[in-house]
């Protein structure tokens, strides 16, 4: 059992927004051994995705940070060294999108930052946000055991979402099902029970 911090690298398939959107993931994570080498993995998330689209560089953006609250499940395979090793592991993960903040700006000073009112049933416009996330996890690192007493484990993650962000009652011709995907590089620190 261990804390885990990462940094994401967050955006959405299908998007027009290309930027890469920074944030953080931060939480626990449970690994229980099955035999040798082989083990599952739980955790739990607050996942911090969205997207960031920009103009002429940082003078034109609008971001939307959507805060997730995640719980991955994961086979994973170890093999240890002397003090390093290696990891890979595959599996799924199930978010609910807890809140969200954006933030844009116009002019390159003038930053306008606000709550994004998550919309559970059609708007005005026939649109909703879908607040479930479900997709599918691939990771690989590295683990050096001989920090204090646990294990310190260094990971790169992806992860795809199958669910879209939201929906139209009558979708637009032009409309994309944008679905979340990302990158986390994480550190977790796995003390011995």
């Amino acid at each position: 059992l261990g804390p885990k911090i990462g940094l994401n690298l967050a955006g959405q398939f299908k998007s027009d927004y290309t930027v890469p959107k920074l944030d953080i993931a931060y939480g626990a994570a449970l690994n229980i051994p099955i035999t040798r080498g082989l083990s599952v993995q739980g955790e739990f998330l607050v996942s911090k995705k969205g997207y960031r689209e920009e103009y002429n560089g940082k003078e034109v953006f609008d971001e939307l940070t959507a805060t997730y609250l995640e719980i991955p499940a994961m086979v994973k395979y170890s093999n240890f060294g002397v003090n390093w090793g290696f990891f890979g592991q595959a599996g799924v993960y199930w978010g609910f999108w807890n809140r969200a903040e954006y933030e844009s700006s116009i002019d390159g000073q003038n930053i306008i930052t606000e709550l994004y009112k998550l919309n559970t049933s059609f708007d005005q416009d026939g649109y909703r946000d879908i607040r479930s996330d479900f997709g599918a996890i691939i990771e690989a690192g590295v683990t050096y055991d001989n920090f204090g007493s646990g294990v310190l484990a260094l990971g790169v993650r992806y992860a795809h979402g199958f669910v879209a962000t939201g929906e139209y009652q009558n979708p637009p011709a032009d409309f994309k099902e944008r679905k979340n995907q990302v990158i986390t590089i994480s550190l977790t620190y796995f003390l011995y029970l």
